[in-house]
């Protein structure tokens, strides 16, 4: 069996999210880079596996999925073992499965929206400006949910 690939660059949370999972259940995979500065994410090839032009795309055999918190859910199903099903399927109750989802949608929708701006002016702006020498923009770190 081909180990499944990830497409897009470690360092972006979306990826890095889909990444853990697989790591942390074990499954054997491949890391496609694909260069987000160089805009690769936009070219018809990653736009096949993610019809937004963002990263991930995921691939296992002929499945293509995007979207990491949908591909985590997918890894725990299929490669989580008896942990991943216990917290998402067959031995799972209805409300067991509810919590999953909201507790899913809360770091959607509320830690990831704070976190991302800090990420974005700490971790990736450095990462893109040539030489890592461009200082995070105070101003939007401080004005973020997370940091008050």
């Amino acid at each position: 069996m081909s180990p499944v690939k990830v497409f897009g660059h470690p360092m972006l949370t979306n990826v890095a999210r889909v990444l853990l999972f697989l790591e942390e259940v074990g499954a054997e995979y491949e890391l496609v880079p694909v260069d987000f500065v160089a805009g690769e994410h936009k070219r018809p090839q990653h736009v096949q596996l993610n019809p937004f032009a963002k990263m991930p795309g995921f691939q296992d055999g002929d499945l293509v999925l995007f979207e990491s918190r949908a591909i985590a859910k997918y890894i725990l199903r299929k490669y989580g073992g008896t942990a991943g099903l216990d917290l998402l399927g067959e031995n799972s109750g209805i409300e067991e499965l509810a919590m999953v989802d909201m507790w899913t949608e809360v770091e959607a929708q509320q830690y990831y929206p704070a976190i991302s701006p800090v990420v974005f002016e700490c971790i990736i702006i450095p990462f893109i400006i040539p030489g890592g020498g461009a200082a995070p923009n105070q101003t939007v770190v401080d004005e973020s949910p997370w940091s008050g």
